[in-house]
């Protein structure tokens, strides 16, 4: 028998993301978020936590067929409230060993669930993820039938996510224009 490690299934839309149970702090429902003017869409909000600023990501757009969705959405223009924002998580991870800890919040659709994951569930991620996706996937295991991709916290984070992510969309309006 092989161990099982504990992690976090967070439900974005219809799309399914585990983390390691370490990375996830907090758990919110209704938070309140400010919006934040010419940013991206999925990214256009920050919360107050716990005496610091945290940005919100909403990996919605990361969920197949909304991609070009949300990229029609564009750069959020002004502090016009967006649809509000039913629950998230905060997250934390680190650069490297012994620096300080980040943070992000990610918006969920509903409440996360503990699970056990063993290495026989391990599996690759489907070939029809969108790069965006694929980035951002540590690692891949079956819950049933349905591949769960494993965040990356440091490369969803990171300036070359959003640099993939401007390029995408850039390329999407080229295609559209």
């Amino acid at each position: 028998m092989t161990a099982s490690i504990p992690a976090w299934l967070l439900f974005v839309g219809e799309q399914s993301f585990a983390l390691a149970e370490k990375e996830m702090i907090e758990y919110i429902i209704e938070p309140d978020c400010v919006s934040i003017p010419v940013t991206p869409a999925y990214s256009s909000k920050v919360i107050q936590w716990r005496e610091q600023i945290i940005p919100v990501m909403d990996l919605g757009f990361l969920e197949n067929g909304l991609m070009e969705r949300e990229f029609a959405k564009g750069i959020q223009q002004d502090k016009a409230p967006s649809e509000k924002i039913s629950s998230l998580v905060v997250v934390a991870y680190q650069l490297q060993p012994l620096e300080p800890l980040n943070y992000l919040a990610l918006v969920i659709s509903k409440p996360p669930v503990r699970i056990l994951v063993g290495d026989e569930q391990g599996c690759e991620p489907p070939e029809d993820n969108h790069p965006l996706l694929k980035f951002v996937t540590m690692a891949c295991f079956s819950q049933g039938d349905e591949p769960i991709p494993i965040l990356d916290l440091k490369r969803l984070s990171s300036t070359e996510f959003l640099n993939k992510v401007m390029q995408a969309s850039s390329e999407h309006l080229k295609k559209t224009a």
